[in-house]
C-alpha cells in the first residue's frame, strides 16, 4: 500500500530510469525500508494532495507542491506498465473531468440535466430564471476547508436570489450549475468489468430526497435492483467511452419515472452501500475483480465470498483501526469515515 498523501514530508519516491528507457518506480514509506511497486493489478484509489513539510517558507511550497506533483504524475504513468490498473492514470485524469462526463454520457444515450459551468454573473443569473429560479451549486473536485481543528466540506447546495446577488461570489471561482431536480430515489451503480451492481436509495417517510443525500446517508434504505437492459447498456458503453474498467455511477429517477445522469467517479467510494445493506455484496464482487483486473469481468457473489461484516470483526480491522484513534475498533468504519 503506497499513501501517496505522506509524500514527501515523510515518505520518500523514487523513479530510476536507466539508459535503456527501462523505468522502476519505488517508494520508502515512513519508517520502513524501500519497496518496488511490481505488481499484476494496480487499484488506483484516489490521489490526494502532497504532503508538504511545515518548516518550508511559505514561497517555497508552491515550488515543492509543483515537483512533488510532477513526480508522482510521472510515476503513475510508467510505474508497472505489464498490470492491469483500476483505472487507468489517463484514463482517470480524463474522467474526473465532470463537463467531459457530461457529454460523453449522452453520447452513450444517457439523459442529462441541463448544465452550465461557468463564473460569469450574468450567465448564471439567467441560467436561474430560465429553471425558475431553482438551481444548484456543485464544485469541479471535491473541497475541503480546515479551520480550528474542523474539516468542512462543500456540498451541493440550492441556490436562491440572495446568494445569486453578489457578482463578486460568483465571479471569483467558476463552479457547476444545475437545475434542482425533485427525486423520487437515486441509484448508485458500482461497475466492475461488465458488472453492473445497482443500489436504489430512498428515505424512509419521505416521498423525496434531499438535494444532496450526503449529510443524511446513514439514514437511507438501500435495496439491489437490477437495471433495465437499455439502462445498463447505456452505462457500459459510457465506462467504454471514457477508458475506465471500475466507476462508481449516479443516477436520479424523478417522479415521472425519467432516469438522469448525475456524474461517474472513477474512485468513488462503493463499500458504504454494503454497510447500509449487508445483503448487497460489494465487497465480495470487488475483491474478485480486483484480483483478476479484467475489463471484460463478469461477477457474481458467492457464498464464500468476503463481506464488509466480517471484515470488521477481523483482525487486520482490528490492526488498522489500532492506527487511527479516532475508529472504533469494536465495529467496521462508516463510509463517512472511509476516506481517511
Amino acid at each position: 500500500m503506497w499513501n501517496i498523501s505522506t509524500f514527501p514530508a515523510r515518505a520518500g519516491l523514487t523513479l530510476d530510469i536507466d539508459r535503456e528507457g527501462a523505468a522502476e518506480v519505488s517508494f520508502r514509506p515512513e519508517g520502513s525500508g524501500r519497496e518496488t511497486l511490481d505488481c499484476d493489478v494496480v487499484w488506483r484509489r484516489r490521489i490526494f494532495s502532497p504532503l508538504l513539510s511545515e518548516e518550508l517558507p511559505a514561497g517555497d511550497r508552491q515550488i515543492a507542491r509543483q515537483e512533488s506533483i510532477a513526480l508522482i504524475e510521472a510515476a503513475l504513468a510508467l510505474a508497472a506498465p505489464q498490470a492491469a490498473w483500476v483505472n487507468p492514470p489517463a484514463a482517470a485524469r480524463a474522467a474526473n473531468m465532470k463537463p467531459l462526463q457530461l457529454r460523453a454520457a449522452v453520447q452513450a444515450g444517457l439523459r442529462i440535466p441541463d448544465t452550465l459551468c461557468s463564473n460569469d454573473p450574468e450567465a448564471i443569473r439567467d441560467f436561474a430564471a430560465r429553471h425558475r429560479h431553482r438551481i444548484i451549486h456543485k464544485p469541479f473536485r471535491p473541497a475541503v476547508w480546515r479551520a480550528e481543528g474542523a474539516h468542512y466540506v462543500a456540498e451541493t447546495a440550492l441556490l436562491d436570489d440572495a446568494m445569486l446577488a453578489e457578482d463578486f461570489a460568483l465571479g471569483a471561482a467558476p463552479g457547476i450549475y444545475q437545475p434542482a431536480l425533485d427525486k423520487e430515489c437515486e441509484l448508485r451503480v458500482a461497475i466492475m468489468g461488465e458488472t453492473c451492481l445497482a443500489a436504489k436509495l430512498t428515505l424512509a417517510g419521505k416521498p423525496l430526497l434531499p438535494v444532496d443525500i450526503k449529510p443524511i446517508a446513514n439514514r437511507l434504505t438501500a435495496v439491489e435492483v437490477e437495471l433495465a437492459p437499455d439502462l445498463r447498456r447505456a452505462c457500459l458503453r459510457l465506462m467504454r467511452a471514457l477508458g475506465l474498467i471500475f466507476g462508481s455511477i449516479d443516477l436520479v429517477v424523478t417522479p415521472e419515472g425519467e432516469t438522469l445522469f448525475l456524474e461517474i467517479n472513477e474512485g468513488g467510494q462503493f463499500l458504504w452501500v454494503e454497510t447500509l445493506n449487508p445483503a448487497i455484496p460489494v465487497l465480495s464482487l470487488f475483491a474478485d475483480f480486483i484480483a483478476t483486473g479484467r475489463a471484460d469481468f463478469k461477477g457474481r457473489a458467492r457464498a464464500d465470498g468476503v463481506s464488509w461484516d466480517a471484515y470488521g470483526k477481523s483482525y487486520h480491522y482490528r490492526r488498522f483501526s489500532a492506527q487511527d484513534p479516532s475508529i472504533d475498533a469494536d465495529r467496521p468504519v462508516s463510509f463517512l469515515v472511509n476516506e481517511t
